[in-house]
């Protein structure tokens, strides 16, 4: 039996062994705890974003504006440090940069009296999607063709009527319009459906705004919606006045709605929030100016976009504004089919380290006569080369895009690309859910991108080249989940516009030495022929709404540059699977803005003035 003193040690060995043993339980706790503290702390040291860095912006929280204000902020900031794809976006990517010899950069925040009426609208426009007219320089009615010229040595617009009347038609009406631009950059027109009205969109710089700092200066630009009542078409009178700031980029008419996009150029040096004007666009309508409401702005952000596009929904004749939508996008372009219109924003994403990808955010809104609204947003590999690179049918949006891919690598303080990759996807996505449906990804040669596009149905008609040599394919769509082509490999030249033409595709672009070429392609079993082609050694025009392409009568027309300001129109027939050079005939003006008519036995050639020819 044991004494108490040994029990009492006894129990005391166990008081201590128990002690001993919490104590190494605490003690694993904490390092537990400090471990983990510390591996939040250097995560949060090494990888969270240098954006943080960004000025903050709160004391704007108030303003309606405060979401783009936020995005600009953030884009500008991005600018300034130089940010791209060789910029460490943080710790961990600086380390690493450092450890691979690199130097990381942006990391420190541094005319007849009798006439009342000029007849009913008749389309002369090859539009993309029927019903959804676009702007041209010539419009028409039954019995008359008003003219839209531009004369860019004194920066003025001037409207003209003709009479429709074979080798007896004439002028009947002018209208000098006189905005007072420093410089014209741009003009087209619409007309009404009744033929009543004629609405003319002007684009230019308006006057010039020196810097205080006296080290440049920058262009005011402006875009001038203005509406004509052209009923007495020998009496063009005035009927209301629109203009934005900005950059005119494209616009559509569908009914009594005419659709104007724009873009406000946001500079970085010059932005300042507490002044509107440094980043909003600011438009007048008949005499009331006001900025750009704050809820047209989409809360959609765009990677170092300091553009604002801007889509103004216009009434026809009074020019009144009925809605608009605003995003961060830099698009010249945007595509508009009888129930939705889409915006592409591109960007370009990093992919890893010193990897970059280009993206594009496809925003879109449905339309009706005074109202539009966003529905959906879609993301797609790549960028657009224009708005013939996206197509709706039958629910499903159908683009191409031209692919980039590249790798850099930053040294002493120069970015240096050592690897770039270019190709060409086709994708097919849902509109119920924006689910992809079928794609084609890197379908062309290595290095090639979209020389030109053409949907029609369910086959879409794709170029792709590097230089001058090109494919041509034709993809069956009919089955977005089993898509098939054919192509007609490697052919000398590449087609810049495509176009169905009877049961051919007609191709127009450049030989291998950039001079107009023509070219017929037909489906085959086994791929895609040229069966005829036109080669020449002229300079032609590349404004694709130059040129006269008349199924009926199986004819193309197409504007050849020539000396001293004069101009060529010359004409093609297809004669028994030839074309066949019918006409050379001589236009003064540029070759971009001459515009062809065929009316009855006529050919209306629309230059600096009108020159009449009996072709059949």
């Amino acid at each position: 039996m044991k004494t108490f003193d040994e029990r009492t040690d006894q129990v005391m060995q166990k008081i201590d062994t128990a002690i001993q043993k919490k104590r190494k339980r605490n003690r694993i706790i904490t390092v537990a705890t400090a471990s983990l503290l510390f591996v939040i702390i250097v995560a949060a040291v090494l990888f969270v974003p240098y954006e943080w860095m960004a000025p903050s912006v709160l004391e704007y929280a108030d303003s309606g504006y405060y979401s783009l204000i936020k995005n600009l902020n953030r884009n500008k900031y991005r600018d300034e440090n130089h940010m791209s794809a060789a910029t460490p976006k943080n710790n961990f990517e600086y380390l690493l940069a450092i450890w691979n010899h690199e130097e990381p950069r942006g990391v420190s925040a541094d005319l007849m009296e009798n006439v009342s009426n000029a007849g009913k609208y008749v389309e002369n426009t090859d539009n993309q999607v029927q019903g959804v007219i676009e702007g041209d320089l010539v419009k028409r009615t039954e019995d008359y063709i008003f003219r839209l010229s531009t004369n860019y040595d004194s920066d003025e617009a001037i409207l003209r009527s003709y009479t429709i009347d074979g080798a007896d038609s004439k002028c009947v009406g002018t209208e000098i319009i006189d905005i007072d631009f420093i410089a014209l950059l741009n003009a087209e027109m619409y007309l009404s459906d009744d033929g009543k009205i004629v609405t003319v969109i002007l684009y230019g710089n308006k006057e010039r705004i020196w810097r205080e700092d006296g080290k440049g200066s920058d262009m005011d630009k402006r875009i001038y919606v203005l509406s004509f009542d052209v009923s007495n078409p020998a009496s063009i009178q005035s009927l209301g006045e629109f203009y934005i700031t900005g950059e005119y980029c494209s616009s559509r008419k569908v009914g009594q709605s005419i659709y104007l996009l724009s873009r406000k150029y946001v500079s970085f040096r010059d932005l300042d929030f507490d002044n509107k004007d440094t980043y909003l666009p600011k438009y007048t309508c008949n005499g009331v100016a006001q900025y750009l409401p704050p809820e047209a702005i989409l809360d959609q952000y765009t990677p170092d976009e300091n553009y604002l596009a801007t889509l103004m929904l216009l009434q026809e004749g009074s020019l009144n504004v009925l809605d608009s939508a605003a995003v961060l996008s830099g698009s010249r372009f945007f595509y508009m089919s009888g129930e939705r219109i889409y915006i592409p924003c591109a960007y370009s994403e990093s992919s890893g380290y010193c990897e970059t990808k280009t993206m594009t955010d496809i925003i879109c809104l449905s339309y009706t006569a005074d109202s539009m609204e966003h529905i959906g947003t879609t993301t797609v590999e790549g960028h657009f080369q224009n708005q013939y690179s996206m197509d709706e049918y039958n629910g499903i949006l159908r683009v191409v895009t031209s692919t980039s891919e590249n790798t850099w690598r930053g040294h002493n303080g120069m970015e240096l690309l050592i690897r770039g990759e270019r190709n060409v996807n086709l994708y097919c996505i849902s509109l119920d859910n924006w689910e992809m449906q079928g794609q084609v990804v890197a379908f062309a040669p290595r290095g090639d991108e979209v020389r030109s596009v053409r949907f029609d149905g369910n086959t879409a008609y794709v170029c792709t080249a590097q230089r001058m040599t090109d494919p041509v394919y034709f993809f069956d769509l009919s089955d977005p989940k089993n898509i098939t082509w054919k192509d007609t490999g490697k052919i000398p030249g590449y087609s810049a516009s495509l176009r169905t033409f009877g049961d051919y595709l007609l191709g127009i672009g450049y030989n291998e030495d950039a001079w107009l070429k023509i070219s017929l392609y037909r489906e085959t079993e086994t791929g895609v022929k040229e069966v005829c082609n036109v080669d020449t050694e002229y300079s032609f025009s590349s404004e694709y709404k130059s040129y006269l392409i008349d199924e009926e009568n199986m004819l193309i027309a197409i504007p050849i540059y020539g000396d001293l300001g004069l101009s060529r129109l010359l004409v093609w027939q297809l004669e028994d699977g030839k074309l066949v050079e019918k006409h050379d005939i001589a236009v003064n003006g540029m070759g971009a803005d001459i515009r062809a008519l065929l009316i009855d036995e006529y050919l209306y050639v629309l230059g600096d003035n009108l020159v009449v020819k009996k072709i059949k």
